[in-house]
């Protein structure tokens, strides 16, 4: 999958767009991965890699992380336009039953927020968005640097954007 197929696919007006996060969850999550070129969840025999892992939620009895990684993330999905604040904090919940996964990502389908999370280190936000092109100014490169965003870096990749905050 390219990145303007993945965009007029998920993006505002795309046919996926508007479907609720049970609908559209793990199809983002699979084309998504096509899109970056990396393995998908199941892709290994150890079941290290998967969607839906059944969590022990802190005090709150049993949750689901929408996709684990042992040893590298746990990401929960939700529809465009809801609560990634309350995604992280449910992601927070659950972390101490997945063995404190390095990254906490949550997404939105047009935002994907990565929280670090490693031992000794504060943490960082690392922000991505989908977003439509920002036509360039007449100079050869202008769209190609960004400009900062929100006091953070962003960096142009086609038609996403990553903004990191520190």
């Amino acid at each position: 999958m390219t990145a303007a197929e993945f965009i007029a696919k998920w993006g505002p007006g795309g046919p996926s767009h508007d479907l609720n996060e049970e609908q559209g969850a793990q199809s983002h999550f699979l084309d998504l991965c096509d899109l970056l070129g990396v393995p998908k969840p199941g892709d290994d025999t150890a079941d290290e890699y998967v969607f839906e892992r059944r969590v022990l939620q802190l005090g709150q009895g049993r949750g689901y992380a929408d996709v684990f990684y042992r040893d590298h993330f746990a990401w929960e999905n939700k529809a465009p336009g809801k609560n990634l604040d309350a995604a992280l904090r449910q992601l927070q919940q659950y972390s101490m039953d997945l063995a404190n996964p390095p990254l906490l990502v949550v997404c939105d389908r047009l935002t994907i927020r990565i929280h670090t999370h490693f031992n000794g280190h504060p943490s960082e936000v690392h922000t991505v968005r989908l977003e439509p092109v920002q036509p360039a100014s007449g100079v050869a490169g202008a769209g190609a640097r960004g400009a900062g965003h929100r006091g953070g870096r962003r960096l142009r990749l086609g038609r996403l954007h990553a903004c990191h905050a520190r």
